[in-house]
């Protein structure tokens, strides 16, 4: 019984450091309602996972807090990793340009207000 606790508890880190990432990258995006939805779906497995954590640990087995301790890790790795590359795919910005691309786009009109093209 105790193996699928450990399972259900990497998995349930994996998720929510999945959603973790996904929400700040939205956020970051100001996606408010995506990081909403998001959030949302976040608590879930984040108090699942809490609640085998307390209940793994209130026990007497270290053999059952060390396999728990590795899954959580292990879910945790898995859950970065994927949230980042998930985000990269999927949380875009509104306007379709680069931080890079506005910089230059700036500099651009300052070097042309500047050489006397335009008046303000």
């Amino acid at each position: 019984m105790i193996i699928w606790l450990v399972i259900l508890a990497g998995t349930c880190m994996a998720v929510q450091d999945t959603l973790n990432a996904l929400k700040v990258q939205a956020l970051s995006r100001n996606h408010g309602v995506a990081a909403s939805i998001i959030d949302t779906f976040l608590w879930g497995a984040t108090i699942t996972g809490t609640t085998i954590a307390v209940f793994a640990f209130h026990g007497n087995n270290w053999g059952e807090k060390i396999a728990l301790i590795l899954s959580v890790a292990i879910g945790t790795f898995v859950g970065n990793i994927s949230g980042s590359r998930l985000g990269q795919r999927f949380i875009k910005d509104d306007e379709n340009i680069s931080q890079d691309d506005r910089i230059t786009a700036l500099e651009n009109k300052i070097q042309e207000i500047t050489s006397g093209g335009k008046e303000w």
